[in-house]
């Protein structure tokens, strides 16, 4: 009886131990969250920009670009993030820092995602302490999808010299773009999806209070992933009926931009060629405009 006692305690204590080192590797080692608990340490941080939404936006919007051209700039994109997530991320950024002056909202329609979804990456979850935490909580099982990550950093170079440089994601390996156009593609936007898009209203709302502007982009995917709808068309109503633009860089034609050989990582993220390309065309086309 004592021996399978014995054992037991050994079990227990070899799988806590397990857990433990897991917990502390992945807090160390996996981008979101070193980012993300980067982001919760922020104290009178000054970032004229902030740039929000998934691994989209995580990849594809240099911040380290924009902050050489004058607009101080972080990504706070996390990959997974639902606009929920986003959300409760500018609340908490916004209660220890000073406003920005713009945020950068990367959405992702390209993916089909529910915009109205109330699931919250586990990692954010972690960072602001929203949740109490059970036996189901443990981090083999929390963060499990992690570890593939953490594998990738282990057999691909690609993996290891990936660097975050001010939130952003900076990979420079390439995946080319061998998808064909679709035949049937949407010519207009489903403005109900908008309009009913509850966290997106809301940081519309908490923007305006905060006098922060709120710039939204459809992120660009490959090529059978991308419509044709105007990329400055896009419009929802808030709640006061004032209309708000949506670009639209999903756009097919906006699109070439990017080189197919080139400028893609795969899965509709950009590498950091077509990260920089995309950049310059918000800095020039939007935030120069915006500032003007």
């Amino acid at each position: 009886m004592k021996k399978f006692i014995f054992k037991i305690g050994a079990f227990a204590i070899l799988f806590i131990m397990v857990n433990l080192i897991y917990f502390i590797l992945v807090r160390k080692l996996d981008w979101n969250f070193v980012k993300s608990i980067e982001a919760i340490h922020f104290k009178n941080q000054a970032f004229r920009c902030l740039v929000l939404g998934n691994s989209l936006a995580m990849d594809g919007i240099d911040t380290e670009l924009l902050t050489e051209k004058g607009i101080s700039a972080y990504n706070l994109a996390i990959g997974g993030a639902s606009l929920k997530a986003n959300y409760i991320q500018l609340s908490e950024y916004i209660k220890s820092n000073q406003n920005p002056e713009i945020v950068l909202l990367g959405l992702s329609s390209c993916f089909d995602i529910d915009i109205n979804s109330e699931t919250i990456n586990p990692i954010i979850d972690y960072s602001y302490g929203l949740s109490k935490y059970s036996i189901r909580d443990l981090p083999l099982w929390k963060y499990k999808w992690i570890g593939k990550e953490l594998l990738k950093k282990i057999v691909s170079k690609d993996h290891r010299t990936a660097t975050l440089k001010a939130g952003q994601l900076k990979f420079a390996r390439v995946v080319s773009d061998k998808s064909e156009y679709k035949e049937l593609v949407k010519h207009t936007i489903d403005s109900i999806k908008y309009q009913n898009a509850t966290f997106l209203l809301r940081m519309d709302s908490l923007c305006n209070h905060h006098q922060i502007k709120l710039i939204i982009l459809e992120m660009p995917g490959i090529k059978k992933k991308q419509n044709e709808i105007a990329i400055e068309s896009i419009v929802y109503n808030e709640a006061n009926d004032v209309p708000v633009k949506i670009f639209n860089l999903n756009n097919r034609q906006f699109c070439t931009l990017f080189n197919d050989e080139r400028d893609w990582l795969g899965n509709c993220h950009l590498n950091v060629y077509g990260a920089k390309k995309l950049t310059e065309y918000i800095y020039e086309r939007i935030l120069s405009r915006k500032s003007n």
